[in-house]
């Protein structure tokens, strides 16, 4: 069985000749018996191959012979090894389209910049909005807990107040202690004290690129069981009311257990690097009123065990 050739045409010169005979796209596809779809992608290379059907067709609608439409520097291609895309009139549903209608273009490349601009400002906005003003907030405060305390233990807590480059003012600092915490000390000293609500505060100057600590030293109450989470909340407020009131972050809560508060790991001793973070995090431990004699004492022995008749914590002795 033998295929019939299709042909590469020269889509310049079809649009050229039906322009000098002045006949419309809408005309050569009656003729033809295709869509003006298809004689636009003829025109514009997209279907660069013709059936020789076809072809002799549109070289009759446009009065040249069949080899002025043919493509000189592409041989005749055998149809089954070509693909054909062309389609017939009847497989498609009716176009109407104005006689002197032309194939639709692509924008203008001038339009680009245009649609591109705002896109580009409204992300370099949200870029800036969170990233950059998250990354610099002008005050942050941050809560540092022990991971458990003792019930009927004393503990110490510190809360960290930064400021960013170019901010300083003069802040208020309140904390919310559980019900089953009292407050017994601070460093500064906290200047409101309710017991009723165990909330404390402070008013203090932080500098651009400062830094502020609170502590302060609460007592679980001795009758709670092991496993309680003991939550505390705290805020800044700074400037005008309306403004933003950031909260406390870190640490927000801590559990009751058998274990001196200063033992991380929990093995009943107090190592080297568990003492370290100690005075790392409470170098003023001695205007808190701190008891780091008991911790040395546990870190310079074999370590502590819970004695649950006294209620107290025994060291070990060597």
């Amino acid at each position: 069985m033998e295929f019939d050739p299709t042909f590469n045409i020269d889509g310049d010169k079809i649009r050229k000749l039906r322009e000098k005979n002045k006949v419309t796209q809408l005309y050569l596809a009656t003729v033809v018996g295709v869509t003006t779809e298809t004689i636009s992608r003829w025109e514009n290379r997209r279907y660069p191959t013709i059936k020789k059907e076809n072809a002799l067709k549109l070289a009759e609608a446009l009065q040249v012979p069949l080899d002025e439409l043919i493509d000189k520097q592409d041989e005749i291609q055998p149809a089954a090894k070509t693909i054909n895309f062309e389609k017939s009139a009847s497989d498609q549903p009716p176009i109407f389209t104005h006689p002197e209608a032309t194939p639709s273009r692509p924008w203008p490349t001038q339009l680009l910049p245009l649609i591109l601009l705002p896109i580009c400002l409204g992300l370099a906005f949200l870029f800036w909005q969170f990233f950059f003003k998250a990354q610099d907030p002008r005050f942050a405060a941050t809560r540092y807990l022990p991971d458990h305390v003792m019930a009927g233990q004393i503990f110490p807590v510190l809360i960290e107040v930064t400021a960013s480059k170019t901010n300083s003012a003069t802040l208020l600092l309140r904390e919310s202690l559980p019900e089953q915490c009292l407050p017994i000390a601070g460093a500064p000293s906290f200047i409101g004290h309710n017991e009723d609500a165990h909330l404390i505060k402070w008013i203090d100057r932080v500098e651009a690129r400062g830094r502020k600590r609170f502590a302060y030293l609460a007592k679980a109450n001795g009758d709670m069981v092991p496993g309680r989470r003991l939550s505390f909340s705290g805020n800044l407020i700074i400037g005008k009311q309306g403004d933003d009131e950031p909260k406390v972050a870190g640490d927000q809560a801590t559990e009751v257990a058998l274990f001196h508060w200063a033992d991380k790991n929990r093995d009943n001793r107090i190592d080297d690097y568990e003492i370290l973070s100690v005075y790392e995090l409470f170098p003023n431990f001695r205007a808190l009123g701190l008891d780091i004699t008991e911790i040395e004492k546990i870190w310079a022995n074999r370590g502590y065990r819970w004695n649950n008749g006294t209620k107290n914590i025994e060291t070990n002795r060597k």
